[in-house]
């Protein structure tokens, strides 16, 4: 039954979703993401402008990231997460960018919306307790996030991963279908507990054997200040630790409307 509900789901999302080149300035980037579920733009915010808005996450009111309490109850200051920072002035040069959302509606469709937007600074150091050190994927349908990193973003620096060209395949479909039969929200939207926020992660090995059977490619994606990421997170990704200094992003997140989780 399960099977057979998750498979209509899929078409429906699949009916409902109309990429087309035509539709964005971002030619190239467009091209990436079909490819290889990422585009990194470098440089694409100026300086001046990542440099303000950087400067304008010192002292907000920030709480600790949800899916994160999950993993470190006890650890409230693992990571800091400013959920409307879409509504702050100093960000709207990024959340408002029109080539980007181009690019975004190009990809989905171009009823394509913006379900979340969001700032984050990862402050400590060494080993973490989270889904995120794992390969994951983060949902059944379509969803882009796109980062924008606020200062320079090294090895060193929790730097996204990406596992190039697993966006798609019908590899993924056992994993989607637990997904879509086990996965809860909460009233935020986000996963519901410890016990499903793991449901999407990938063990080494599996990664490993992913990697060796269709040729996917890791691409760490490092970047100064201003870069932005926009991929399809669908596509295996993982969130490096940090090792050194802070990173700060501002971050959103785009889907067909009503598609959510």
């Amino acid at each position: 039954m399960k099977a057979a509900q998750f498979l209509r789901t899929k078409i429906s999302h699949a009916l409902a979703t109309n990429p087309n080149r035509s539709r964005t300035t971002l030619g190239d980037a467009y091209d990436d993401l079909i490819r290889t579920g990422v585009a990194v733009l470098p440089s694409y915010i100026p300086g001046d402008v990542t440099a303000k808005m950087l400067a304008a996450t010192h002292g907000l009111d920030y709480e600790p990231t949800p899916e994160m309490q999950h993993n470190n109850p006890n650890d409230p200051l693992t990571d800091r997460f400013l959920g409307d920072a879409h509504e702050r002035e100093e960000f709207r040069e990024f959340f408002d960018d029109a080539a980007l959302r181009s690019l975004i509606q190009a990809y989905i469709s171009p009823n394509a919306v913006m379900h979340r937007a969001f700032a984050r600074t990862k402050e400590n150091t060494g080993p973490v307790a989270s889904f995120e050190n794992f390969y994951h994927f983060d949902a059944y349908k379509k969803r882009v996030k796109v980062f924008l990193y606020l200062s320079d973003v090294e090895e060193e620096n929790a730097p996204l991963g990406i596992l190039l060209g697993s966006h798609k395949g019908p590899w993924r479909y056992r994993r989607e279908l637990e997904m879509f039969a086990n996965y809860r929200k909460d009233d935020r939207g986000y996963a519901a507990g410890p016990d499903v926020a793991y449901i999407g992660c990938f063990w080494p090995h599996e990664v490993a054997r992913l990697q060796a059977k269709y040729e996917f490619v890791p691409k760490t994606c490092t970047g100064k200040a201003g870069t932005v990421i926009v991929f399809d997170s669908q596509t295996l990704h993982v969130a490096n630790q940090l090792m050194s200094g802070k990173r700060s992003v501002l971050v959103s997140h785009w889907i067909q409307p009503g598609h959510h989780m």
